[in-house]
């Protein structure tokens, strides 16, 4: 949405047939993943001797979550694409504490289940979707069906499909390349060293939900390359601190683990290395996705899945260390290709485009 919201902007178009193919298309795509979860439950679940009626519920309540955090997703892209950062994160924040106050509510009553669990998410994601709408005021995003440009987002969706579906799946191959290779003990260790990689990777959040969808607004080409420069740079840094810390006090980094891996100290220095590619990856792709450079995204997807695959033939993979590494190494090439992306795209917006289909008339 951040790319058809700029060229909205920039071609005084209307943003409301838009939102309403977004929604459409995540409803779409929920209703589907909502039939997959009901038919593995369902099968899971008589073989486990659970009663249809405890399936059902669980069903309708992950299903029920998903669409109110689907509505309050683009609610609350909204806020911060119109600028309104405070009310998008008041929203979150009534949304997560009632979550958590659920949750907190049931242990002091005895009371938690994966029932209960399921309930308090659904309760977060209905408090944020309701209070990011009413934070949006009066704002109409319906559209009449003709209107709907569902073509504009297939044509952007199906060149990212393949590379973030496969990125979806870059922490559990971790895992996997571990349980097949390895033993157990790796894969403790890996699961370990992943969570320290996920706190790492909450400032590359920051960027995605914050510096984002300002720099989307952007028009002027010269202003937004000083501003890509700036955030780019500032990453850098942050990352260059993180492996000097890694280096210096690997032992602070290692008390977040607990002592049962205090012996890791080298492989938390590639952890903090491979956690900086990819927070560096994720800023590159987010930038390409937002700008809609992304006519060779499954080029790069291909790049991506050869340069694991031969990794996977030459290396060995028996170690934790040699685990590690060629999720840095993996990491390093995603960024490569993902910069190589902004590179062109900040040159040549043109050529990055997919197509002049790419556009906000309806017609197109």
């Amino acid at each position: 949405m951040l790319f058809f919201s700029r060229k909205c902007e920039k071609e005084g178009a209307s943003q409301a047939p838009f939102w309403a193919a977004a929604m459409r298309l995540r409803l779409l795509f929920l209703s589907v993943a909502s039939f997959l979860l009901g038919v593995f439950l369902v099968h899971e679940g008589l073989s486990q001797d659970f009663s249809i009626v405890h399936i059902s519920a669980m069903v309708m309540l992950v299903t029920l979550t998903g669409w109110f955090a689907v509505t309050g997703s683009l609610n609350g892209l909204q806020l911060r694409i119109d600028g309104k950062f405070r009310a998008s994160y008041l929203a979150d924040i009534l949304g997560q504490l009632t979550k958590v106050s659920l949750i907190l509510l049931g242990a002091a009553f005895s009371l938690l289940s994966a029932i209960s669990a399921l309930f308090a998410g659904l309760a977060g994601a209905i408090v944020h979707a309701v209070s990011s709408r009413r934070f949006n005021g009066s704002r109409n995003h319906s559209a009449q069906p003709g209107e709907i440009p569902i073509n504009a987002f297939v044509r952007y969706i199906i060149p990212t499909l393949p590379g973030a579906l496969y990125f979806a799946v870059q922490g559990p191959l971790l895992v996997a390349l571990c349980s097949f290779f390895g033993n157990f003990e790796n894969v403790a260790e890996v699961g370990a060293l992943g969570r320290l990689g996920l706190i790492i990777n909450v400032f590359g959040g920051f960027f995605v939900t914050v510096a984002l969808p300002r720099l989307a607004r952007i028009q002027d080409d010269a202003e937004y390359l000083k501003r890509y420069i700036l955030w780019l740079l500032l990453y850098i840094g942050f990352s260059l601190a993180l492996v000097a810390c890694a280096i210096l006090f690997p032992g602070s980094l290692l008390v977040l683990l607990g002592v049962n891996y205090s012996h890791l100290t080298t492989e938390v220095l590639w952890v903090a290395v491979s956690a900086s590619l990819s927070m560096l990856g994720s800023f590159s792709v987010s930038i390409n996705h937002a700008r809609g450079w992304i006519r060779y995204q499954p080029y790069g997807f291909v790049l991506y899945f050869l340069t694991q695959l031969l990794l996977v033939l030459l290396m060995d993979l028996t170690s934790t260390a040699n685990v590690i590494i060629f999720g840095l190494l993996s990491a390093g090439v995603g960024f490569l290709i993902q910069l190589t992306f902004n590179l062109i795209g900040l040159k040549n917006p043109s050529k990055m485009l997919v197509g002049s289909g790419m556009m906000v008339r309806h017609g197109e």
